[in-house]
């Protein structure tokens, strides 16, 4: 899973750093006009499973357009870099698991992110994360698998990990509770262990 290949000269680049290296580089995919937006950045991206306008559309769009967005939001130019390191992850998480995974979240605007009762500190306000939905908690399980085996081979890369039953939110790029987990209502409190970031 991880090209060891890439990772030569490597020694005094951060985890993150080596992380998006290895993910990907500018010769994976064709250039970009920076007037096309982040969605000429997606239109340039080997992404096999999402698409624009699930990625970039508003799961509560009717709070969205009270706030003015219109159909999708726009990414800021500064959060491309992480955004693309987390969609490329989110599109390796999805052949890995082999089914249908749908991305619920990724860019949310800060008053958007507010509105919807997101967390003042979310991945999601600077584009480095991703809201995903399995069609079975088994599939989660082979998404966190795949998800833990970046984290063992990039440990300080600001990993943040929220799991539900059938959901998961991965997060990059964290400078405060690098390696945090916690866990939605869904997923029974008899299954959770304190403590440890990653659950078997």
């Amino acid at each position: 899973m991880v090209d060891r290949d890439n990772m030569e000269g490597m020694d005094k680049m951060t985890d993150l750093e080596r992380l998006t290296s290895n993910i990907w580089s500018s010769r994976d995919f064709g250039g970009w006009d920076p007037d096309d937006g982040f969605e000429g950045v997606l239109d340039a991206l080997p992404l096999r499973y999402f698409r624009c306008r699930e990625i970039l559309s508003p799961h509560r769009k009717q709070i969205a357009r009270e706030l003015g967005y219109g159909e999708r939001f726009d990414v800021p130019e500064a959060m491309w870099r992480n955004g693309i390191t987390i969609l490329l992850i989110a599109d390796k998480i999805r052949h890995a698991v082999g089914h249908p995974v749908q991305m619920r979240n990724f860019y949310r605007p800060a008053d958007y992110n507010k509105a919807v009762g997101g967390s003042e500190n979310s991945d999601h306000i600077e584009a480095r994360a991703v809201d995903l939905d399995f069609a079975t908690a088994a599939d989660r399980m082979v998404a966190q698998g795949f998800v833990r085996g970046l984290a063992d081979a990039f440990p300080s890369s600001g990993w943040g990990l929220g799991i539900g039953m059938r959901s998961l939110h991965v997060g990059i790029g964290r400078t405060r509770g690098s390696g945090r987990i916690w866990y939605y209502d869904s997923f029974p409190s008899s299954e959770r262990k304190r403590g440890a970031l990653w659950v078997k």
